[in-house]
């Protein structure tokens, strides 16, 4: 699966790379991202990579692909979660930049996929949640004239059903 998610965010990639002529600018991040898994009686906490690329439909409201996968699982009770990958399309509404700092929103759709071991039993196995995400970041450029921005964000990638997947996110974007 991990080799789908490398074809998937490279696709992406390629799409920023080639934009069409009314995309204004194109961008990519990368970034840490803690998550918070949490059922009705036990909470999780792996850790993840991201990447993500997105382009700018108009001035302040860009398109986003995120792809991130596990890098630590996380156990509790008996029972050991890891991250196998998530996928998000979001789109983003920014704020004017102000003294190098900018509000964002992100809304969109997204699927993620937990592998569950109760009691090294490897039950009940791979897990996929998907539904609609939401999110606030903060980016921070560091010159006036940079290409880059440091980023921290926070996103909601499913709730539902007594299952939540949250995620925070401390990364660097790079715009084109």
């Amino acid at each position: 699966m991990k080799g789908k998610l490398i074809v998937a965010f490279l696709l992406g990639i390629c799409c920023c790379q080639s934009a069409p002529l009314w995309a204004a600018d194109t961008y990519v991040k990368a970034s840490t991202n803690y998550l918070w898994v949490r059922t009705e009686d036990v909470r999780f906490s792996p850790l993840a990579l991201e990447l993500a690329g997105g382009w700018y439909l108009q001035k302040q409201l860009a398109l986003e692909f995120q792809a991130s996968t596990g890098v630590k699982d996380s156990e509790r009770v008996n029972i050991a979660t890891a991250l196998d990958y998530q996928l998000g399309l979001s789109l983003r509404f920014e704020t004017p930049e102000v003294e190098g700092g900018q509000l964002y929103l992100l809304g969109g759709y997204g699927l993620t996929a937990l592998d569950v071991d109760r009691n090294h039993s490897g039950r009940p196995g791979s897990l996929d949640y998907k539904g609609g995400t939401f999110g606030l970041g903060l980016q921070i450029r560091p010159e006036p004239s940079a290409r880059y921005t440091v980023f921290l964000q926070g996103q909601r990638f499913f709730a539902k059903s007594g299952v939540s997947i949250d995620q925070l996110q401390l990364g660097v974007a790079y715009a084109f």
